[in-house]
């Protein structure tokens, strides 16, 4: 510990005090960071990435591949540590050019979604149907019009995308996402 800090002794008195702050500040923030990062299981962050990708193989209407990314909403049904891993993932990967900007944010307070991810952790009104892929976080989740639902196959996370209810929503799903699905007509 002495020596993790000697670089302080010869700065003055305020820098040193800043530096320890910022240093016991940023230790703060990746504790809590790593402790609701803990606190999800292997399924639930697999779930979040698979989220994140379902936004990059969907285009709604009024995104046009080549043109300027288009903004698709994740509102999240789901425990708080949840939505926060998501949130942290959208952000480190929203510097890739050329992908749709996505935002993950609580069910309670979005304003609109392109994908809904119910969980079943609280009873909600079921939304109109308009363009919004709802997605399941398993089949005991009882939703309507939902068109994607995770299962476990061999101890395996999976996912199966209702082809019926992606044609009422005038949604196109790459046929790279179809090959990974179980497809149900």
């Amino acid at each position: 510990m002495q020596n993790d800090l000697a670089f302080l002794q010869y700065r003055s008195p305020f820098k040193a005090i800043c530096a320890a702050g910022i240093l016991v500040v940023f230790s703060f923030f990746s504790c809590s960071a790593v402790s609701a990062d803990q606190s999800l299981s292997k399924e639930q962050k697999l779930k979040a990435a698979y989220l994140w990708n379902f936004t990059q193989y969907i285009q709604w209407p009024g995104s046009v591949v080549g043109r300027k990314p288009f903004l698709v909403r994740i509102c999240v049904d789901g425990s708080i540590d949840f939505l926060h891993f998501l949130q942290e993932m959208v952000d480190s990967k929203s510097k890739f050019k050329g992908q749709n900007t996505v935002e993950a944010v609580p069910l309670d307070i979005a304003t609109g979604c392109e994908l809904l991810f119910v969980s079943g952790t609280k009873k909600i009104e079921p939304v109109p149907l308009g363009h919004v892929v709802i997605v399941a976080d398993s089949p005991s989740v009882n939703f309507p019009n939902t068109a994607v639902v995770f299962y476990q196959n061999n101890r395996k996370l999976r996912f199966e995308i209702n082809m019926s209810v992606i044609k009422e929503l005038d949604v196109v799903i790459s046929s790279e996402l179809l090959k990974l699905a179980r497809i149900k007509q």
